[in-house]
């Protein structure tokens, strides 16, 4: 199966601390770390500094968001789901997005998948959970 070398991986940071620097925050570290331990050859660091999860309208993540629709993003990989958003419905709207578009999710501290997310989804939506 030959792979498509057009597509990326995307290492995702947010913080709403104004106090931190990115290269000196754990959140970093743990993505950078990931990359090396993965022998990550290539990928893109999409960086929200200063910037509250609430809504998904922050700078990088909607550049992000503009790389999965252009099919151009292979893999996100995030240290929580906190750092997608804050609130359910923006993470059950980032997850439908990358389901849509066939991208993979890797949340380093949880053990999360987009599969497994949209199933929860489906099943709250259905009533099966409230």
């Amino acid at each position: 199966m030959k792979q498509n070398t057009d597509k990326t991986i995307a290492l995702y940071y947010r913080t709403a601390h104004q106090s931190i620097e990115p290269h000196l925050d754990n959140q970093m570290q743990k993505l950078l770390c990931y990359a090396r331990e993965s022998r990550l050859k290539s990928y893109l660091l999409y960086v929200d500094t200063r910037v509250s999860g609430i809504t998904l309208d922050r700078p990088a993540m909607s550049g992000m968001i503009a790389g999965i629709r252009d099919r151009k993003i292979s893999r996100i990989v995030v240290t929580d789901t906190a750092r997608i958003a804050r609130n359910i419905s923006g993470m059950m709207e980032f997850f439908h997005l990358a389901g849509k578009y066939d991208v993979d999710i890797t949340v380093i501290d949880e053990n999360i998948t987009v599969d497994s997310f949209l199933l929860l989804s489906c099943m709250m939506e259905g009533g099966g959970l409230k």
